[in-house]
């Protein structure tokens, strides 16, 4: 197999981190919330409001993701190494491979929006 963009090596990176993730699942019934749109929800609580973020904010931001999303922490770090364009169409592939349906944050969106 070729790995002919960066978007596709994304997307197999999101594939195998999953695989992983998901194969060590206890086998009990999945929350009513989506470990996603916890993600959107923490990113929104926190820097709603808030035109530029300083370093407190996003540390505030990083804590409540590793204690609230643990089953993320590993993809949501690499996430934070991409280009903010790149950030959100990353997150909503990742979350879409890995519930199988259509995935939004309208936040993180307008957020990093292009």
């Amino acid at each position: 197999m070729t790995i002919k963009s960066v978007e596709q090596a994304y997307n197999i990176f999101f594939v195998f981190s999953f695989l992983a993730v998901t194969g060590c699942s206890n086998g009990q019934a999945e929350d009513t919330v989506s470990p996603y749109d916890r993600v959107c929800s923490i990113y929104e609580e926190e820097l709603d409001g808030k035109a530029s973020a300083g370093p407190a904010t996003f540390q505030k931001l990083s804590d409540r993701l590793s204690q609230e999303v643990p089953e993320l922490e590993e993809q949501l770090n690499h996430l934070t190494n991409f280009p903010k364009e790149e950030f959100y169409p990353a997150l909503k592939s990742m979350a879409e491979h890995h519930t199988g349906k259509a995935w939004e944050c309208k936040f993180i969106k307008n957020r990093y929006k292009r």
